[in-house]
């Protein structure tokens, strides 16, 4: 799912996890401010897109592999999308809520 300049990713896992993660490609303030002033450390890496990860929630149900997840899909473009489902190889499906995320 993609909202503005952060993204979120579902995955599963073989130990039945599923993991909610944020990724973000713009920079932090002191490398904005650093280019500014002309202080990069390297001009290669200036130029690159800078992408950063960051798991925000682990959730623990499934007791085989997960085989599935996705987000609840909404009609509203740029709403933060609240549910997700995953199915795992225990023949279960389960809905997470990513509310309090």
């Amino acid at each position: 799912f993609i909202s503005g300049l952060e993204s979120w990713l579902l995955t599963g896992g073989a130990d039945g996890s599923v993991h909610f993660w944020n990724l973000c490609n713009k920079q932090t303030p002191e490398e904005a401010s650093d280019e500014d002033n002309g202080r990069s450390d390297n001009a290669e890496d200036a130029s690159r897109p800078r992408c950063f990860i960051r798991l925000l929630h682990s959730f623990l149900g499934h007791c085989r592999p997960v085989e599935m997840v996705c987000f609840y899909h909404r009609l509203q473009p740029e709403v933060r999308q609240t549910l997700c489902v995953s199915f795992a190889r225990d023949a279960t499906m389960k809905i997470w809520s990513l509310e309090q995320l």
